[in-house]
C-alpha cells in the first residue's frame, strides 16, 4: 500500500525526529523514578534505574550519556554500600562491588 507522499509523487523519507523524541520522553519516568528513589533513600534501587537509562544510551549510540548514567549508577551502589555499612548489616560488598564495576565500565566509555 502506498502512503500518502507516495500518492502525491513525493518520495517518502523517514523523519528520524519522532522516534528520538518518543525514545527521549521514555526516559522521563524511569529519570523521574531515580529521583524519587533518591529522596526515598533507596539507593540500590536507583542505581538500577540509572543501569536502565545507560542501556538505553547504549542502544542509540550515545556514549557519554551512556557514561554519565553508569556514574551515577556507580555512586548509588556506593551509597547503598555505605547505608548497610552504617547501619551494622551484615554485608557481602555487593554494592560495592557493582559500583566499582560500573566506575570501570563508565571510563572505558570515557576513554574509547
Amino acid at each position: 500500500m502506498a502512503e500518502a507522499g507516495e500518492l502525491y509523487g513525493q518520495k517518502s523519507t523517514p523523519d528520524l525526529a519522532p522516534c528520538f523524541n518518543s525514545l527521549q520522553l521514555s526516559f522521563l519516568p524511569t529519570g523521574r523514578l531515580a529521583k524519587r528513589l533518591r529522596s526515598d533513600e533507596e539507593p540500590q534501587y536507583e542505581a538500577l534505574c540509572h543501569l536502565a537509562v545507560a542501556r538505553c544510551e547504549q542502544s542509540v549510540g550515545n556514549a557519554p550519556a551512556e557514561a554519565e548514567a553508569l556514574v551515577a549508577a556507580s555512586r548509588s551502589f556506593l551509597l547503598a554500600e555505605q547505608k548497610i555499612q552504617h547501619v551494622g548489616c551484615p554485608s557481602f560488598e555487593e554494592h560495592l562491588m557493582a559500583g566499582e564495576e560500573e566506575q570501570l565500565c563508565a571510563r572505558g566509555k570515557c576513554c574509547a
